[in-house]
């Protein structure tokens, strides 16, 4: 028993609190508002009905006397028929009750069957102490309910522990893998303990009022084994209400392990996508590489030639040194960005300098450019501030953009990519923008549609790609064009939340 309850001391139990001026308040949940003021007081009989009970009385009381000489007065008169009313109005009571009563037992009896009978798991729990205890916090002018039992854990946990389960359905015995019923029954704290993780997420949609609690959680069954399960129950809108509270659980452990393997399909997709961008840029890379072991080669012999000599020049010897080193790192730079961009890695969120990422972009697809004499531009208008995301799932968006840029105006007179970054509110936008020949208006709305490519030779994944993971970062991404005047493919991403005044 928890020791918030005034049963504890062997007191009797304390009547719930009622709020006075202050439960009036509308910011107060529906069911705080609805509790009696102490200045509501019990409303006591009507004045007509207590005139006619002691007229009754009156005339029965002198009905002997009245009697006895022979006389019977009109209020005598009335008393008989007042008698006899009432007699009648019990008779139909009484009827009407019998049939109310039986109406009630029958619709218990449909109740129990189809909450037996229920083929999802049904709890009912008694949150009276936490009703009790939320109110005289509201009275005393908390208002942050979550936020005070956060900072008194140990009198979270007394509170967690008052709930007390009172009653399971058969289908829940079976999901929790339990002998009986009784096993499942008593506090909440014993049964379920686990609840506790979510205890201040209950806390606050009762404080708030909310109709419904709707969230994922994860249950211990008798076995120990844990299962994905989602828990939703209608909050009450009453102080009695809290008394009966009714909990579904639903099992979703075999729908979180179909998202696991649709989340992982999905990062095999994206993987091969990018190792078929990076199949395409092959002789780029190449190209890249060799350049910088061309030059280390060259400044190492020149390096050689310069020791040989009969008085050796041990400056230009260092100065040809240093341009291997240069040229090394230059080669190890191209390596390491592609390793990472084809890389199976598991995505990881960090702060990202977005005009850095770009820049990183630019540098792999440099050599592309230049094959096809098309420009790279990058414009920075002003500070950017970091975002937080998945650099490596951002680069491939970059990639995948610039380079359908450098195919789009590749025959085309005046060949153009460039990239815009700029920071709006709490966003940061990019547009790239090409002067490709454009896109068609039939095709804007399919092309960020699975397998749908403007390309004789696209696999249609590139731009679908895109928005999945674009929106995985919580931004949006769209695409405008006009015939001949290239497309402008924009997408938004929020800044990390320490990046926001």
């Amino acid at each position: 028993m928890s020791a918030l309850d005034p049963q504890v001391s062997g007191s009797a139990p304390a009547p719930m609190p009622s709020p006075a001026g202050a439960a009036r308040s509308p910011d107060l949940p529906r069911w705080a508002r609805s509790a009696p003021s102490p200045s509501q007081k019990t409303p006591g009989p009507s004045p007509w009905l207590l005139a006619t009970g002691l007229a009754i009385a009156a005339a029965l009381v002198t009905w002997p006397a009245m009697a006895a000489h022979g006389v019977l007065a009109a209020s005598h008169l009335v008393a008989l028929a007042a008698l006899a009313i009432c007699a009648l109005l019990l008779v139909h009571a009484r009827l009407t009750g019998e049939r109310a009563l039986r109406a009630s037992e029958a619709a218990n009896q449909r109740f129990s069957e189809i909450y037996d009978r229920a083929g999802i798991s049904i709890w009912r729990e008694d949150w009276t102490p936490v009703g009790r205890r939320m109110l005289e916090l509201r009275q005393s002018g908390v208002t942050d309910i979550p936020g005070y039992f956060d900072a008194r854990p140990d009198e979270k946990k007394a509170l967690h522990a008052a709930v007390r389960i009172t009653d399971v359905n058969r289908f829940t015995v079976q999901l929790m893998a339990a002998a009986d019923k009784a096993e499942l029954l008593g506090s909440l704290a014993d049964v379920l303990p686990h609840s506790y993780l979510t205890f201040s997420r209950w806390l606050g949609a009762l404080a708030r009022g909310d109709d419904v609690y709707i969230a994922e959680s994860k249950v211990r069954r008798a076995d120990g084994s844990l299962v994905d399960c989602l828990v939703t129950a209608a909050l009450p809108q009453s102080l009695e209400s809290f008394a009966d509270i009714m909990v579904s659980i639903v099992e979703i452990s075999e729908y979180k392990r179909d998202q696991a393997r649709l989340a992982e399909a999905e990062s095999e997709v994206a993987r091969a996508q990018r190792i078929a961008t990076m199949g395409a840029l092959t002789a780029s890379i190449a190209h890249e590489v060799n350049s910088p072991l061309a030059a280390i080669s060259s400044n190492a012999a020149a390096c050689i030639r310069w020791l040989v000599r009969p008085e050796p020049d041990l400056a230009e010897a260092q100065s040809a040194a240093r341009a291997v080193l240069q040229n090394v790192e230059r080669a190890q730079g191209v390596i390491e960005r592609t390793r990472a961009f084809i890389s199976r890695s598991e995505p990881r969120r960090a702060d990202i300098d977005l005009p850095a990422l770009i820049r990183s972009s630019l540098q792999i697809l440099d050599r592309e450019a230049r094959s096809h004499g098309c420009e790279l531009r990058l414009e920075t208008p002003g500070e950017i501030a970091p975002l937080r995301g998945d650099p490596i799932q951002l680069q491939q968006v970059l990639v995948n953009l610039i380079l359908n840029g450098l195919q789009a105006c590749a025959s085309r007179p005046e060949k153009l990519v460039r990239v815009r970054t700029w920071a709006e509110g709490d966003q940061v936008v990019t547009a790239v923008s090409d002067t490709g020949p454009g896109i068609p208006a039939e095709h804007l709305g399919q092309l960020f549609q699975p397998f749908f490519s403007t390309k004789p030779t696209g696999m249609g994944m590139g731009l679908a790609i895109c928005r999945s993971v674009i929106e995985a970062h919580g931004g949006e991404i769209s695409v405008s064009s006009a015939p001949e005047e290239g497309a402008t493919v924009v997408f938004r991403l929020p800044l990390s939340q320490s990046s926001v005044l």
